[in-house]
């Protein structure tokens, strides 16, 4: 998965930087997976707030390999964007798990 974050120049000009992700391996999963419980329970509870978006984007700065930031997430990419990324890596882990569960259950 790739994200392009918008970076601030001396000049005040704008500067697309495009990152990709690393190849995810089981502590993404892991990660992903201690996210989602906290998520899920705030969506129980029905609360929703700055530490669940928090967490939501340090998960995606750590699949990045922490090549940018939380506030360089925050300032560079537009609102809509952040839950859309994080979703996007939630279903990558998702369905590159399913199909392992999938390949191992053939044999």
């Amino acid at each position: 998965m790739k994200i392009k974050i918008g970076f601030e120049n001396e000049d005040g000009s704008e500067e697309i930087k495009v990152f990709e992700s690393l190849k995810l391996k089981g502590r993404a999963l892991r990660r992903y997976l201690e996210v989602q419980d906290v998520l899920e329970d705030a969506q129980r509870v029905g609360t929703f707030n700055t530490s669940h978006f928090d967490l939501m984007m340090e998960f995606i700065v750590e699949c990045f390999g922490n090549k940018f930031t939380t506030d360089e997430l925050l300032d560079g990419v537009d609102i809509e964007d952040i839950y859309l990324h994080y979703k996007t890596l939630s279903k990558e882990i998702q369905d590159k798990t399913t199909k392992k569960m999938k390949n191992i259950s053939k044999n």
